[in-house]
């Protein structure tokens, strides 16, 4: 394709490849257009050919690699330059440069579920089998690797539900008689995770039909023998570089696993956790106190009551979890002492602060006609 492949270095490591390619038609660069339809304000025009054949080729590359070392390279994570050579006009409405990759966010978990997980494994083991097949899944969804995704979703239901069966039909009628297994099921169907992009599957059809338990149930036992004992001579059979088609069936299979996996953690959520964890808390000195103030009226009064009430929280710092709980029980508190009040605001300090924790108004229309 004429182009010029460099390494990019950092602290003495490879990092990334660049692709070069020079003296191509200015139509590749991405545009917008204006305009493009009714209700559509704009739309991006990607005419660019050489892109996907470039990472084609760079792909082929690196199969090859990986044939004798274990490398990786990252197809979602991918910048692209557009650049005008000399004085040559791109246009109007050019993206000049762009980048698309997987968001990655921090997991915001809070304190007290540690504090929690910590007390339960005073008097439990943790349930090893169920977590280390449930990351493995998790993990392999998070990079797309939809058939090992599967994959390790199975292996755990098959240890759990399948009775030691692995005849097709012997394990099929295994996972129907389980009751608990039918009602994962029945729940994963109401609550299902749909595939980021639109895309074509046997698993995705079948579940458009609102399907019965029997039928999803005997799908996942026949792709189980499909991505487990695939024919590579098969005219169908399924290709490792494509995963798209087994999303759906991964979404699907580890919904299911992950009710499992916080069954199995139920352990954290003892009451009496929750209890030794405030006791710790006071004890230490880890306790927040909230002054939470309501402006409402009773019906038929002309006017506005204004109410402060303490709140006692764990912790040391206000984090958007304690503020949202905090306001939860300040609600749940407020209708339980004024049930036919009509609350118009509600604000938190903490106590000591002038700093609002927050802060809720409730609209004046809905109160004309009291």
């Amino acid at each position: 394709m004429g182009g010029i492949c460099r390494v990019v270095e950092k602290s003495g490591y490879a990092s990334a490849l660049e692709l070069i390619f020079s003296k191509q038609p200015a139509e590749y660069v991405l545009r917008i257009n204006q305009g493009a339809g009714a209700g559509i304000s704009a739309t991006i025009v990607d005419a660019d050919r050489l892109r996907p054949f470039a990472l084609r080729q760079l792909r082929q590359a690196v199969g090859f690699l990986q044939c004798m070392f274990e490398i990786d390279l990252d197809f979602d994570e991918v910048e692209v330059f557009y650049e005008a050579e000399g004085d040559e006009d791109l246009g109007e409405g050019v993206i000049s440069k762009f980048k698309y990759g997987l968001a990655t966010q921090p997991l915001p978990l809070s304190f007290d579920l540690l504090a929690r997980s910590l007390m339960a494994a005073e008097r439990h083991d943790a349930p090893s089998f169920i977590v280390t097949l449930t990351r493995s899944a998790r993990k392999a969804l998070s990079e797309q690797q939809y058939i090992n995704s599967f994959r390790y979703s199975f292996l755990l239901l098959e240890a759990l539900y399948g009775g030691g069966k692995f005849k097709k039909e012997a394990l099929q009628a295994a996972l129907m008689e389980s009751e608990e297994f039918v009602q994962l099921v029945r729940v994963a169907l109401d609550t299902r995770l749909r595939p980021r992009a639109a895309h074509t599957s046997d698993t995705e059809e079948l579940l458009r039909k609102s399907p019965s338990v029997s039928e999803v149930i005997k799908h996942l036992v026949e792709k189980r023998g499909f991505y487990f004992h695939g024919n590579i001579k098969r005219r169908d059979s399924w290709k490792p570089h494509d995963q798209s088609a087994a999303e759906s069936l991964a979404l699907f299979s580890i919904d299911i696993i992950q009710s499992i996996s916080f069954k199995a953690a139920e352990a954290i959520f003892d009451g009496s956790n929750g209890e030794r964890y405030f006791a710790d808390a006071e004890r230490v000195g880890a306790i927040l106190m909230y002054a939470v103030t309501y402006w409402y009226s009773n019906p038929g009064e002309g006017l506005e009551r204004t109410q402060r009430i303490n709140i006692r929280m764990p912790g040391t710092k206000v984090v958007p979890d304690s503020a949202f709980d905090v306001a939860n029980e300040s609600l749940r508190l407020f209708r339980e002492r004024h049930p036919s009040g009509h609350l118009r605001r509600m604000a938190a300090v903490v106590e000591g602060s002038s700093a609002i924790v927050f802060e809720l108004n409730f609209a004046a229309d809905i109160f004309r006609n009291e």
